[in-house]
C-alpha cells in the first residue's frame, strides 16, 4: 500500500482516502480532548480554533472529497463534544 498517491487533477501528492480519514479522526479526537481539557466548553471560540486548525492540517494532505469529509467530521466533534454539552457538567440535564 502506498502512503502517498498523486492526484491527477492537481498533480499534488496526497494520502490515500483511508489513511487521511483515519488520521483526521485520530487527530480530531485528540484536539477535542485537548480543547475540553483547557476549558473549551467555557470558551467555545478557542475550541473551534483548535479543532479547525487540526482539520485544516489533515485536509492539506488529503484529496478534496476527503478534506471536506474531514471538515465535516471536525464540525461533528465540535458540535457534539464542545457545544453539545453544558459547561461544567459531564452529563446533560
Amino acid at each position: 500500500m502506498a502512503w502517498k498517491v498523486r492526484e491527477e487533477s492537481t498533480g499534488r501528492w496526497t494520502w490515500p482516502a483511508s489513511t487521511a480519514l483515519l488520521a483526521g479522526y485520530l487527530a480530531l479526537a485528540a484536539a477535542t480532548a485537548a480543547a475540553v481539557a483547557v476549558g473549551g466548553t467555557h470558551r467555545p471560540g478557542i475550541a473551534l480554533g483548535l479543532i479547525s486548525a487540526t482539520a485544516f492540517a489533515v485536509a492539506t494532505r488529503a484529496s478534496v472529497p476527503v478534506a471536506l469529509a474531514t471538515g465535516a467530521m471536525g464540525w461533528l466533534f465540535y458540535a457534539g463534544f464542545i457545544t453539545g454539552r453544558p459547561a461544567g457538567t459531564g452529563t446533560r440535564g
